[in-house]
């Protein structure tokens, strides 16, 4: 080898690092480069950040503000309605002083009204009467202008439909459980009758149902026609609305008197039965003993001995 070719080897070998080092040299230089800009852009982001939050700081600041002078006024108006209401109160109490009497006479005429009417004809064909005479009771305020004209007018008309006769079509339950509409008669505020006899009104179901017990010469529709027609014509009514057919109903008849006896009461039938049988067996015995004793005497009479 010559050293020529020695020599340039030499030279190859002393610039490779050189260029290596170059290159290290501009790397780390973009590096850094890179480095900074992130840097810059980050730098950057946080100051918008900070910006947008200082804003929304102010803006939530003049929120605040603006609630917390809202709800000054409304504790203002809140106080203000307070003094108001109780003014107003006050005011309501004085001027209803002389009212409250007067709802307390009403809720008591209407607790009257609503007892009675679960047994009242009248009040049949008086719903809406019904109805307020109920609101009247179950309110604790006092009751309107138009609830107090409803109870006296709905007062007046019981008072003058109670003594008359009205003809009426209502459901019927008869004896086998089967509801059918049928002409009725309502008897003022005594009670309600058809061809039958009379019947009882169930307020709860709405319907009449016929008395088990009917009494004699009972008051049907067709004796009620006489009647009108009639001059001194008497019918038979029951004038407690109803008492006094329950009483009927609930009183046992010979057969049911027999029946509740029971095996007893058998016995003692059987026992009567027995002794009647020899009362009379022993008294045709002392009939026949009495003629036989009784003819010698009458023959003596005859042949004068």
């Amino acid at each position: 080898m010559s050293w020529k070719t020695l020599f340039a080897a030499a030279c190859l070998v002393a610039v490779a690092p050189l260029t290596q080092a170059d290159d290290l040299v501009g790397q780390t230089e973009q590096a850094q480069q890179q480095a900074r800009e992130h840097n810059q852009a980050r730098e950057a982001e946080f100051a918008m950040t900070e910006r947008e939050l200082r804003a929304k700081l102010e803006q939530l600041k003049t929120t605040r503000h603006a609630l917390e002078a809202e709800t000054e006024k409304l504790s203002d108006t809140f106080s203000d309605n307070e003094q108001q209401l109780a003014s107003l109160e006050e005011k309501l109490r004085l001027e209803s002083g002389s009212l409250g009497e007067l709802f307390g006479v009403v809720r008591q005429a209407s607790k009257t009204l609503q007892t009675d009417g679960i047994s009242s004809y009248v009040g049949i064909t008086q719903p809406a009467f019904n109805q307020t005479v109920s609101d009247i009771v179950a309110a604790d305020t006092l009751p309107s202008l138009k609830q107090l004209n409803t109870l006296w007018q709905g007062m007046l008309t019981q008072m003058q439909t109670s003594g008359e006769l009205q003809a009426l079509s209502l459901p019927v339950v008869n004896a086998q459980g089967v509801t059918s509409e049928q002409a009725v008669v309502r008897v003022g505020n005594i009670g309600l009758v058809n061809d039958q006899g009379y019947l009882n009104w169930q307020t709860e179901r709405q319907v009449a149902v016929p008395y088990r017990a009917q009494p004699d010469n009972t008051l049907t529709t067709s004796t009620l026609e006489q009647a009108v027609s009639s001059v001194g014509e008497t019918v038979l009514i029951d004038p407690a609305r109803g008492t006094l057919l329950g009483q009927l109903e609930n009183a046992p008849s010979l057969g049911d008197r027999f029946a509740q006896g029971g095996f007893v009461a058998k016995v003692i039938a059987t026992l009567l039965a027995v002794g009647l049988l020899i009362a009379l067996y022993r008294r045709r015995g002392l009939s026949v003993d009495s003629r036989q004793d009784a003819s010698p005497i009458e023959a003596s009479r005859y042949t004068g001995r």
